[in-house]
């Protein structure tokens, strides 16, 4: 009879230990919310994240962008994050990194490395699809000023209420969105904040000129003695430090744009196909873009 009992007892000691484990287990979220949590450089989850797990690494993402804790994400500290984010992804130094660049940087949690299933063809594909719009010039090759301006249409799209600077509750609403359920009104949201940016002057229209400065950033920036052409020795300059694979492609892309082969592109050589495609969207062909004739045309591309 006693041992019966001095068992029962134990047992009801490790009962009585485990329950206060578990109260501690489950109160922890809440304390680690009130304190700035630490974004996960760990392992990928092997579940699907809970909703608090989720609202922590936001948190933590927000935190780090925000350098002046102040508790708002500025244009400038927008763009410092995708100026950090280029280093990484432009693993041979180049200047520029291509797809190959991108999709061996794995950011945050995800599915492990070398995984073959569909959660990570989905992620490869999704990464796929985001390099292709930073990839303004089509290319192939992303530069930094590429990078700038899609950060830069990315901040105006989150800044909803168009103060000039991202609150926690716009960021964490733009990464819901994101995530998955409205994802149409996001995608919406993408090609008017695209729409704003590349009408410099606000009246609501694009004009041609407004089209081709848009178009322009890459070539700008390549363009190193500002004579509005591209020489040899400048698309030589800009491919310094890239693998042989990269430099063929590239240079067979200038060699279709160069259309009189004299060696030299010009800023209308290199606006070809660009303003092919202004004149497709400009559909009552007045010499300007609306929004519902960007957004029109931008539909009938992605069926």
């Amino acid at each position: 009879m006693k041992r019966s009992t001095t068992l029962l007892l134990s047992l009801a000691g490790s009962v009585a230990v485990l329950g206060l484990a578990s109260c501690e287990h489950y109160a922890k979220p809440a304390a680690e919310e009130a304190a700035a949590p630490v974004a996960n450089s760990g392992p990928a989850n092997k579940g699907p994240e809970s909703g608090s797990r989720k609202l922590e690494m936001q948190r933590a993402k927000f935190a780090a962008m925000d350098t002046d804790q102040d508790g708002f994400l500025s244009a400038a500290e927008h763009e410092a994050d995708h100026n950090d984010k280029f280093k990484l992804f432009d693993g041979d130094g180049s200047g520029a990194f291509d797809v190959d660049e991108f999709l061996a940087v794995r950011m945050g949690p995800g599915p492990k490395e070398g995984g073959q299933g569909k959660k990570m063809q989905k992620m490869q594909m999704k990464k796929k699809q985001k390099f292709a719009k930073m990839d303004a010039d089509g290319s192939g090759d992303v530069t930094l000023a590429e990078l700038q301006a899609f950060s830069d249409a990315k901040f105006l799209m989150v800044d909803t209420d168009q103060d000039g600077s991202v609150s926690f509750a716009e960021f964490k609403a733009h990464k819901s969105a994101h995530a998955g359920k409205g994802k149409g009104k996001n995608k919406h949201g993408k090609m008017k904040a695209k729409f704003a940016k590349m009408d410099t002057d606000q009246d609501g229209v694009m004009s041609g000129s407004e089209h081709d400065a848009a178009h322009l950033v890459p070539f700008v920036t390549r363009d190193l003695n500002g004579d509005g052409t591209l020489s040899a020795v400048e698309c030589e300059a800009a491919r310094e430090g890239w693998s042989a694979e990269k430099i063929a492609k590239t240079i067979a892309k200038h060699e279709a744009m160069d259309s009189d082969h004299d060696g030299i592109l010009t800023q209308d050589e290199f606006l070809v196909k660009a303003r092919s495609g202004f004149a497709s969207a400009d559909t009552d062909a007045d010499g300007s873009v609306s929004w519902d004739e960007f957004h029109a045309h931008h539909k009938a591309k992605m069926k």
